[in-house]
């Protein structure tokens, strides 16, 4: 409704309202009912008894705007929680606005045509919209309510016994939240029911994906889950020795691993009887003060894997325990127990002497044994030697404990010669080896010297100034020197024989 009142006042005034130019009253005042947006030129005659009249007095247009009536609408009203609903409308002649979600949040610029639910829930939208100038106003209310769901949280848990093959798998269902849907995958092509068990029979990585859908919101929710399974040791492999040291009395023994195991057991063989001596999950191990006993005994692995199952004995090894002796011929040998860890696989025994400059190669043997005869005696005051067991190709090589030739002077002196020119034990010689000088004399029974002579090799062919002497027993005296300043007195009978 419009007022339109005339400022003036005039009794004896006639007036002529026009709107639009079509008389609309002829009261000095009027009411004027607007039922739709237009725009409305007002003017004003007025005339009195005495003939005066204005017929253009006043004059004035009106805008009038239609009310509000504002409408939204969304497009979709089942939701997940964090998913972004967007409002739509078809409004003009607003210059502000208020979107009340309904979840305590409100927007108030008129940009803001989206929110972000963050519970869940059923909550209602309004609207209120304003022209501010024409102080119009309309609060509208969304049909459809927003129904919001909380999100699907995709959980599961596998039963399984061990983990080496065949595992009979079962499934347990801990998901939780709303879903309409699940999809239970094994390894991307067997599909199953949590009421369905699986039997896999094939060793590897496995994976299990449980997908969870809620059809009408569009929620998803994915858990995934991988586990490895295992084929059981084979009883009938064992672990390799790959090679022992020795290192003062301590026992280094290292081995080729079995794939699958979980752990190693060391056993100590001695008799035909084993005892366990460590549990181990590496590849190699030392056995303190192993070279204290003198009767080393083997040693042998066994593998075992994660189910129980265990392999083979390894073939015993043990630590080669190395010996010498002189021969008569002064020539170091050496004896060792043999290493059968490697079985056909030993190449060879590689033999190293050491005389205080380091290790040089004195030879080899395929037998555990060895003379050095390129060893001198009469040079050397001291020498040690180790053997090394060779792996075929010289993979591995596996060590003896030391053993040390001290210096040890060796005097051969014969008992009795017949110098009857028969070639056979026709001189008497007298050999040395750890000697740097040899005196030797020979006296008869008168105590009248016979022989005087020196060297390292000496012999007497049974004569005495240019004639062979009577047969009998005859004295030899000997004095010998060592390369290392020491001096030896010998004294022996000699029979000689014709």
């Amino acid at each position: 409704k419009l007022q339109i009142t005339n400022a003036i006042t005039d009794a004896d005034a006639n007036y002529k309202w026009y709107v639009n130019g079509q008389l609309a009253s002829d009261k000095s005042a009027f009411e004027l009912n607007i039922d739709q947006a237009s725009e409305l030129a007002v003017s004003l005659q007025i005339d009195n008894k005495y003939g005066c009249s204005d017929s253009a007095a006043y004059h004035k247009t009106i805008k009038i705007s239609a009310p509000l009536q504002i409408e939204a609408s969304i497009a979709k009203s089942n939701l997940c929680a964090g998913d972004v609903l967007n409002l739509e409308e078809n409004n003009s002649g607003i210059n502000y606005r208020t979107v009340l979600w309904g979840d305590g949040n409100a927007d108030t610029t008129l940009r803001t045509l989206s929110h972000s639910y963050q519970t869940a829930g059923e909550f209602e939208i309004q609207v209120v919209a304003k022209n501010t100038i024409a102080g119009c106003v309309d609060t509208f209310t969304v049909p459809s309510k927003v129904v919001v769901n909380a999100l699907p949280k995709a959980n599961f848990s596998v039963n399984m016994e061990g983990t080496c093959t065949p595992q009979i798998l079962e499934f347990n269902n801990q998901s939780s939240g709303v879903f309409t849907t699940y999809s239970l995958v094994i390894d991307n092509f067997d599909t199953l029911s949590f009421d369905d068990a699986k039997i896999l029979k094939e060793p590897g990585l496995h994976e299990v994906r449980l997908k969870l859908t809620n059809e009408k919101a569009g929620c998803k929710a994915e858990a995934v889950q991988t586990f490895e399974l295992f084929n059981p040791i084979n009883s009938a492999i064992k672990p390799s020795v790959l090679e022992t040291k020795l290192e003062n009395t301590d026992l280094a023994i290292s081995w080729k691993g079995i794939s699958n195991s979980k752990y190693y057991e060391i056993y100590a063989m001695k008799g035909g009887d084993s005892s366990l001596l460590v549990t181990t999950t590496d590849t190699a191990y030392t056995v303190a003060g192993y070279a204290k006993d003198s009767d080393f005994a083997a040693l042998s692995i066994k593998a075992y894997d994660q189910c129980g199952a265990s392999s083979a004995y390894s073939q015993p090894a043990q630590a080669m325990a190395l010996k010498g002796a002189y021969q008569t011929d002064s020539f170091p040998t050496l004896q060792w127990n043999a290493f059968d860890a490697w079985g056909e696989n030993l190449a060879y025994y590689q033999v190293e002497r050491n005389e205080g400059n380091g290790w040089v190669k004195a030879g080899i043997s395929h037998q555990p044994h060895f003379i050095d005869r390129s060893f001198n005696n009469n040079q050397t005051l001291e020498a040690t030697y180790r053997v090394s067991a060779v792996y075929t190709d010289n993979l591995y090589q596996s060590t003896s404990t030391t053993y040390t030739f001290e210096f040890e002077p060796n005097i051969f002196i014969p008992s009795a010669f017949s110098p009857n020119y028969d070639n056979v034990n026709d001189r008497y010689e007298i050999k040395g080896y750890g000697m740097k000088e040899c005196d030797i004399q020979i006296f008869n029974k008168w105590g009248e010297m016979v022989f005087d002579s020196n060297g390292q090799n000496i012999a007497w062919d049974g004569t005495y100034k240019g004639e062979m002497v009577e047969a009998g027993v005859y004295i030899c005296v000997v004095e010998m020197q060592t390369p290392s300043g020491q001096t030896y007195n010998m004294q022996q009978t000699i029979t000689l024989i014709k």
